[in-house]
């Protein structure tokens, strides 16, 4: 049987403590529960994606700039 759903339903199990502080910050943003936590959720994803990213990136950057970095113009911060 083909479904024609395009939600699924995740159960979180939290405390009360918790589900009230969700529940509180939703209404001060103005959002439904649910969609604070899928915005939530997804700007944690990028920011971790982002931190990723930047953390890749400068592992990288000496090695790309390092041609450009090694000339005799620049020499003179070599030894600083």
């Amino acid at each position: 049987m083909q479904s024609n759903l395009t939600n699924a339903q995740f159960n979180l199990n939290i405390s009360i403590d918790e589900q009230n502080k969700i529940k509180n910050y939703a209404n001060l943003k103005g959002k439904s529960v649910e969609e604070f936590i899928i915005e939530s959720v997804n700007n944690q994803i990028l920011l971790e994606s982002d931190q990723e990213y930047t953390s890749m990136l400068s592992k990288r950057t000496p090695l790309i700039l390092e041609d450009l970095w090694d000339n005799e113009k620049d020499a003179a911060y070599d030894n600083l």
